[in-house]
């Protein structure tokens, strides 16, 4: 069959072999400059913008007014939650 301007196979695998890793990579440095900071992206906590029942972010001692954590990095909604809810006393 004729290769009438498209990608091959073997292409496809091999620039699938290179970018594979490079992808992991870059993922890698973004959480490791992340957690360098001391804190967690916001997949990683499982972070919402909306509550979890009554638990929500400016119920949690975790968090700063008006839209900070002390764990997720980025700014969160008083009315978001994630996996480290801990309920202020």
């Amino acid at each position: 069959m004729p290769n009438s301007g498209k990608f091959s196979r073997r292409s496809l695998l091999r620039n699938i072999a290179i970018g594979a890793p490079a992808a992991a990579a870059l993922t890698a440095v973004s959480v490791k400059s992340s957690l360098a900071d001391g804190k967690i992206p916001k997949g990683q906590a499982r972070y919402q913008s909306n509550p979890n029942g009554d638990r929500q972010c400016s119920k949690c001692v975790h968090f700063t007014a008006p839209s900070s954590c002390e764990i997720v990095e980025g700014d969160v909604s008083p009315q978001g939650w994630c996996q480290f809810f801990g309920q202020k006393s």
